[in-house]
Order: C-alpha cells, then sequence, then structure tokens
C-alpha cells in the first residue's frame, strides 16, 4: 500500500502495470529474473531523475522522463 499510494501521490499509476510483464505476479505472464534486472537497470536512472524533478519543482521537466519509454 505504501507504494501504491507513494505512485498516486507521484501522479504515476499504481494499478493495472504499465510494463510489457507484470514483475510482481498480479497477472498469469510473469517476467523472468533476468527481464526484470534489465528493467530495473532501465528504470531506476529515469525514476531517479523524475524524482529529483519533482522535489525541485521541474514539472515539465518530470513530465518528460518517462516520455521517451512511451513511445
Amino acid at each position: 500500500m505504501i507504494t501504491r499510494h507513494f505512485l498516486e501521490d507521484h501522479g504515476l499509476p499504481s494499478t493495472g502495470g504499465g510494463e510489457r510483464k507484470c514483475l510482481f505476479s498480479q497477472t498469469r505472464t510473469t517476467a523472468t529474473e533476468k527481464e526484470i534486472g534489465i528493467y530495473l537497470d532501465d528504470m531506476i536512472p529515469l525514476v531517479n531523475k523524475y524524482i529529483e524533478s519533482r522535489l525541485e519543482g521541474r514539472l515539465k521537466d518530470s513530465a518528460r522522463c518517462f516520455h521517451s519509454e512511451m513511445t
């Protein structure tokens, strides 16, 4: 619940998952450990940039953090 509320508080989706495969076994299709590692390696720098931008009040920059990943 803490993670869900954190995501919602920062304008990120907290249900339904945005990833191609579920990392947390909420669906029948689960990612392998290797896929999870690759995903986290890709996402952690983006999440860090997003949080830093939000904390500094740079909302436009934070909104752009995941744009290239979504297209």
